[in-house]
């Protein structure tokens, strides 16, 4: 169902959609920007404060002849921050919150902004205590794919320059050729006439 330009409207569907009563870690704060009242849907834990509070410090400081005629306008004028979707069915909104993904309501607009300021709890990339006495790298994976992205990511480069043969097993069923296209293209990058095979 799409969204409407009221405000509480829309508040009052996604309390019901996320049950906002018995959930404990959906969370809607209420704020103001220009002169109209807004609301914010995260989950507890999963979202950078900082980031929200320095959006939220901006939106008070406005006044009501600041205010864009629509979401869009709002979003590209007074959100700083790069990722920014605007959404106008309460499903997808769902989606997005229950991802991790702020989702904000803005009186008389009838897109909500979804700002992408998520938080990954994990712990840091150090060596792992059973692997002490072995040779080579030192670093271990961790929980958050992020972090392990970035982690094969510098070893795919540290390898390129060392000039020796390597494959990569990457499984079809995993859905997941980023990385393996990431690594033909540092391969690539590193000496064009290198023969590279994906098989």
């Amino acid at each position: 169902m799409s969204f409407s330009t009221h405000l509480e409207e829309n508040r009052n569907r996604m309390n019901r959609l996320l049950d906002i009563e018995t959930n404990f870690d959906v969370v809607c704060r209420t704020a103001s920007a220009g002169g109209r009242d807004l609301c914010i849907y995260f989950v507890d834990g999963f979202t950078k404060d900082e980031v929200l509070l320095k959006i939220l410090q901006i939106w008070q400081n406005l006044k009501e002849s600041d205010m864009p005629a629509d979401a869009r306008g709002f979003s590209e004028k007074y959100v700083p921050y790069g990722e920014v979707e605007l959404l106008t069915e309460e499903s997808d909104a769902a989606v997005q919150i229950l991802s991790g993904i702020s989702c904000v309501f803005i009186d008389g607009y009838g897109a909500c902004l979804a700002i992408d300021c998520r938080t990954y709890p994990a712990r840091s990339v150090s060596e792992p205590e059973k692997d002490k006495v072995m040779r080579g790298s030192r670093d271990g994976f961790v929980e958050t794919l992020i972090f392990n992205t970035a982690l094969i990511r510098r070893r795919i480069r540290a390898v390129a320059a060392c000039d020796l043969p390597v494959a990569f097993y990457n499984p079809r069923s995993t859905k997941r050729e980023a990385l393996l296209e990431y690594a033909v293209a540092v391969f690539r990058e590193t000496d064009p006439a290198l023969p590279v095979a994906v098989v």
